[in-house]
């Protein structure tokens, strides 16, 4: 299964409304990708026999009466570390050094998050898995999502006493704080936000149209993701879910988890 974007379907789309379009641009789709992985094809050989050498897997043949070193592996272990050896350290500062305290905590706190956001969202694990897939196959991917969490808001309900009078019979008007006046909104709001880093294996990553030469070229980018038959069905409807093949593994890992 390929995916082309992360943004979750809407109904109110009117190409998902009208079947003959929706068709039109499921094909239109379809023939991007297989260009993309008829082009890549012979890439995609070229890498799986880079990898057996790094891995050192012979033949028989090669092995009987021979005594061979992997200079591969060796060369691309002394790399590893020169490419990404640990996880940076985010650094936030001002462009302009004046006396202005809003602006100091303003970047200590985003740099503080950056920092926490680098420990907890896979970047380390992705990375070095991108690093190695950059020196051998010689593409390294990775894929940035954005993960909001959306609450309820909070609302306060109209005071009974609409006028407030002071000794002299006059209004008054009263001053909220910041704190009541957030609480007065209603509607959804943002709880909390996070980027997480997911690697991207470098058979599954594609770049339309398959005639783009350089990166200004690119007009859309995709990767193939391993779902489960439960996922389809939530997402594309029962229907449509029951038609694509799910991942086995993803799916035995649905029924583990119940």
């Amino acid at each position: 299964m390929h995916e082309v974007s992360q943004r979750e379907p809407d109904d109110s789309d009117p190409i998902m409304q009208n079947p003959e379009e929706s068709h039109r641009m499921a094909a239109y789709w379809k023939g991007e990708i297989n260009a993309v992985e008829d082009l890549q094809a012979n890439w995609h050989k070229r890498g799986d026999s880079i990898l057996k050498r790094y891995r050192d897997e012979r033949a028989l043949v090669d092995q009987n009466g021979q005594r061979r070193l992997n200079l591969l592996w060796s060369s691309v272990q002394v790399l590893k570390p020169a490419v990404y050896g640990r996880v940076p350290q985010a650094i936030v500062e001002r462009k302009f050094s004046d006396q202005d305290p809003v602006c100091r905590v303003s970047a200590t706190i985003l740099e503080r998050a950056l920092r926490n956001e680098l420990q907890e969202n896979g970047f380390h694990s992705a990375m070095r898995r991108t690093r190695d897939d950059y020196l051998l196959p010689g593409r390294g991917q990775v894929w940035v999502r954005y993960e909001p969490e959306i609450g309820e808001g909070y609302s306060i309900p109209a005071s009974t006493e609409p006028d407030v009078t002071d000794a002299q019979g006059k209004i008054e008007d009263e001053e909220e704080t910041p704190e009541e006046e957030k609480l007065e909104e209603t509607g959804s709001r943002i709880l909390s936000e996070s980027a997480p880093v997911d690697y991207v294996h470098w058979k599954d990553f594609l770049m339309f149209p398959s005639t783009a030469r350089t990166w200004e070229e690119v007009q859309a980018v995709g990767k193939r993701v391993n779902t489960s038959k439960n996922y389809n069905i939530d997402r594309f409807g029962e229907e449509i879910g029951n038609k694509i093949v799910g991942d086995p593994q993803m799916s035995l890992r649905d029924r583990l988890t119940g």
